[in-house]
């Protein structure tokens, strides 16, 4: 059984965006996930744009204290894992890189809008 595909978006360094766009996600317990005391490895995201934006401009944006960036991951609805929080969410698989698309090159120099929703309209 397949499921359509859904968009949710991972911040990441944005020094390590050319192994990830080549290789893709891997679940990982990574720096913030250890602080928080998370036990079991994945990737972490925002399940749609409002919460990215609110999570960048609020607590997440408080800690980025180097260059970051934002991969949209298009993805099956059944690998995404929705916790009680309803600004999270989690993928415990491998995302590939075809699943993945920039659309912040970097969260500094960043206007609140992800790459498709400025381009111009016709």
């Amino acid at each position: 059984m397949t499921t359509e595909p859904t968009r949710v978006y991972h911040v990441t360094e944005t020094r390590l965006l050319d192994t990830i766009l080549r290789d893709g996600l891997k679940p990982m317990i990574g720096p913030r996930s250890r602080s928080a005391g998370e036990q079991a490895a994945a990737i972490y995201a925002f399940p749609d744009s409002l919460s990215l934006i609110d999570g960048l401009t609020n607590w997440l944006g408080d800690e980025l204290d180097v260059p970051f960036s934002v991969l949209e991951l298009t993805i099956p609805d059944d690998w995404i894992i929705h916790d009680d929080l309803r600004w999270e969410c989690r993928i415990t698989r491998a995302v590939p890189a075809s699943h993945l698309r920039l659309v912040v090159a970097d969260v500094d120099r960043w206007d609140g809008r992800l790459e498709d929703e400025a381009l111009p309209a016709d």
